[in-house]
């Protein structure tokens, strides 16, 4: 936040006395719960078994039923989307806009959709899912997640080939040009510092799930809404 608001002096203070207090490991990953003993892998983690299968379920649920995931997706953005207003977006770029997948748009029929998620939070804990649509210009300036808990799946709903390389993903320092592919699943750990520049000219949507750190459930043996 104080970087977001140009106070970098203040804000590398704030860092540095928190590194030294032994409140975060990595200056990179800031969030605001700091679990300390899961495991720091990195922004782009390698895939466990576990979340490996998520992956390869969520693609081939796309490859046979692309069409009804979009059309879901951009019903629910059309009857439940809102924009987000957490400071994170340039004010003077186009919108990031986003919609639940919960109890509260259960209104909005997505039965595609539904399927996926209830897999998802089977094989690896979910805990949070809903759709994000980043409009062409639009820019989500750098933000850390707010928990170490979790690491980040999105599957590419919506991604015009034409955009893939003009889509771009930094994570932990690491920028990725083309980490969104339409019916291909990226995974990031969003407790790292990252932000997102679309260049393209098409709207990108993508399924966007929060799934338990791998390390969590074979800690506890359950899944993060079970404790």
């Amino acid at each position: 936040a104080l970087m977001l608001y140009d106070s970098p002096d203040r804000a590398a203070r704030v860092l540095d006395d928190a590194m030294a207090r032994g409140v975060w490991r990595d200056p990179l990953q800031r969030p605001g719960e700091f679990d300390a003993e899961l495991p720091s892998l990195g922004g782009w983690p390698e895939a466990p078994p576990p979340v490996r299968a998520c992956i390869a379920d969520l693609e081939r649920a796309y490859a046979k039923d692309g069409a009804a995931f979009r059309a879901e997706a951009l019903a629910l953005l059309e009857a439940r989307g809102y924009e987000q207003h957490e400071g994170l977006q340039d004010p003077a770029k186009p919108k990031w806009s986003y919609a639940d997948v919960d109890d509260s748009t259960l209104e909005v029929s997505r039965p595609t959709i539904d399927r996926a998620v209830a897999a998802v939070r089977r094989t690896c804990g979910l805990q949070a899912a809903g759709i994000s649509r980043l409009e062409p210009g639009s820019a989500i300036r750098p933000h850390t997640g707010p928990t170490n808990r979790r690491w980040t799946l999105h599957l590419g709903l919506v991604v015009d080939a034409a955009d893939v390389e003009r889509l771009t993903l930094t994570v932990a320092g690491t920028a990725r040009a083309g980490a969104w592919v339409q019916g291909k699943v990226v995974l990031f750990d969003d407790s790292y510092e990252h932000d997102v520049v679309h260049a393209g000219a098409r709207d990108r949507v993508v399924l966007d799930l929060s799934i338990d750190h791998p390390a969590l459930r074979a800690r506890s043996g359950k899944p993060q809404s079970e404790l």
